[in-house]
């Protein structure tokens, strides 16, 4: 017969749990023999800890703060430093150099964009259309006139790379419109009174001119001045010059020297200058008029805004025009039209009030083109 045993002694608890009183008993059979043990009740000796109601909700916010961005992530907030790339290409328009493109032979990148305003000369359409005839020209039209059977040969029989038609919204509109289109780190606005250069090397000469000043932002092919507008300067009287007198440093037989201000036709600025000044001030005029002064707007606050202005004396540089251009509206070409003077006194009072406000710096850009040019050799002077 089996027997019954009741052992007196009870398991221990491990370390770090306390025993309670009560028990619960286990049996086991080993041969016919049943022995009941006397478990302990053991809990740890820490108390067993709640959850804070408050302490889920702040891990479901936080874990969405985390993950939310990834979700709703916009890639127009990144720069150069988030993506921390070493080594990120810049863009052709950030200086005076040009660049491939990733289709160089189909599609180079230009290393000037000659950009024309064209109303009512279509006698002088294929003259004109000569600025494309040099490599790396990119030509950009405007075409402001509605002489629908001549402007379309804008489109027909030349090799203009955009013409934009508009409704006669002039030169410091078209200007700034076109200017967005261009591609070239150099831009140079020209009318359609003024002749192509006959042959390439204007393109050189500018090029060398921004290489060799850093800070060069404006160049005039036209007339320079030795003081803003009409400002006298330590008794040297304003004058305006078609001819340069010094030779450009550094960058071979160029007649060029710095210059207060300079007149449009063609007029040469660095986009990414340009565009940081804001282009021409649009409100110089009237859709439809001419923006008397739009030049040597630009000039000044070309040297307010601590870059340098030259004039370019291309026929001393050996640089020909392309002779024959013809002026149906008069003697003047375009200067003679009737629809560009402009003798709206709102305007001009406009405009008065907009070199008066830089004439107390008048005397500080006189003197930077004076102490500029005499760094610079008197054209002739042995070297």
């Amino acid at each position: 017969a089996a027997r019954n045993h009741k052992l007196g002694r009870s398991r221990q608890c491990l370390p770090g749990q306390q025993t309670h009183r009560g028990s619960r008993p286990a049996r086991t059979t080993t041969a016919g023999m049943t022995t009941t043990i006397i478990l302990p009740v053991c809990s740890s000796s820490l108390h067993p800890s709640r959850v804070p109601p408050l302490l889920l909700p702040l891990l479901l916010l936080l874990l969405l703060c985390l993950v939310a961005p990834t979700l709703a992530f916009d890639s127009g907030q990144l720069d150069d430093n988030d993506l921390r790339v070493a080594d990120i290409r810049k863009l052709p328009y950030a200086g005076a150099g040009c660049c491939d493109t990733a289709y160089p032979a189909k599609d180079p990148m230009p290393r000037v964009s000659v950009i024309l305003q064209y109303f009512k000369m279509a006698p002088n359409i294929p003259l004109l259309a000569r600025w494309k005839s040099c490599p790396g020209v990119e030509f950009i039209v405007n075409v402001d006139s509605d002489q629908v059977e001549l402007d379309k040969e804008w489109i027909t029989a030349t090799k203009a790379d955009h013409v934009v038609f508009s409704r006669n919204i002039h030169e410091t509109r078209a200007y700034n419109k076109l200017a967005r289109m261009a591609r070239a780190p150099i831009i140079m606005f020209v009318q359609d009174d003024d002749p192509p250069p006959a042959d390439c090397r204007y393109l050189d000469h500018v090029e060398k001119m921004f290489e060799h000043d850093k800070r060069l932002s404006v160049v005039g092919f036209n007339v320079g001045t030795n003081t803003p507008w009409d400002h006298v300067w330590k008794e040297t009287p304003h004058i305006r010059s078609h001819e340069a007198t010094h030779k450009w440093g550094g960058a071979g037989n160029i007649a060029a020297e710095y210059a207060a201000c300079v007149d449009i036709g063609p007029f040469v600025v660095r986009r990414k200058d340009f565009l940081e000044m804001g282009g021409f001030d649009e409100s110089f005029s009237y859709p439809g008029k001419g923006a008397m002064g739009l030049d040597f707007d630009v000039a000044t606050r070309a040297w307010l805004s601590g870059h340098t202005v030259a004039k370019y004396d291309q026929h001393r540089s050996g640089v020909r025009k392309v002779e024959g251009v013809k002026y149906p509206s008069g003697t003047d070409g375009m200067r003679k039209k009737a629809e560009y003077y402009d003798k709206d006194q709102i305007e001009v009072r406009a405009r008065v009030k907009v070199f008066d406000t830089y004439r107390p710096h008048y005397d500080k850009i006189a003197e930077a083109v004076d102490r500029r040019n005499k760094g610079l050799k008197l054209w002739g002077a042995e070297e």
